[in-house]
């Protein structure tokens, strides 16, 4: 008597019996019911230990490694160079801003100065370089 079809019998014992019945008949049988799996039941057919094993084995043809070890190489630099570029990047974008009519080539050296030092003395510096007295 075939017991995958009997409800009473429980999960475990149904499934061995099935994947049995499965074999012998062949292998496309065997194909289909991954396929079925698959469509239907995606987590189970995810977490089958041929899946697991797939998933965490790299292939060497296809990928030389995996996106979260890609990822992870693109973020080696950390918070701090990511802080100090953008806040290049902004003072470059307000020196063009800036850079009309209002800023000389001495005070433009002066605001690139400002962007590496701290709180206090970038604003002394940037007051110096748009002081109309001096100018």
């Amino acid at each position: 008597m075939i017991q995958f079809r009997d409800l009473d019998v429980p999960t475990c014992v149904r499934l061995a019996e099935l994947l049995a019945h499965l074999q012998g008949k062949g292998e496309e049988a065997c194909r289909e019911f991954y396929r079925a799996l698959h469509l239907h039941v995606e987590d189970v057919y995810f977490s089958l230990p041929t899946r697991l094993r797939l998933r965490d084995s790299i292939d060497p043809f296809t990928t030389a490694a995996s996106p979260t070890q890609q990822r992870y190489v693109l973020n080696d630099r950390g918070q701090m160079f990511f802080l100090s570029c953008f806040s290049v990047a902004v003072g470059v974008a307000l020196l063009h801003y800036y850079d009309k009519a209002k800023v000389t080539r001495g005070s433009r050296a002066l605001g690139m100065a400002a962007l590496g030092l701290g709180r206090r003395a970038r604003e002394v510096l940037i007051w110096y370089t748009e002081d109309p007295i001096r100018k």
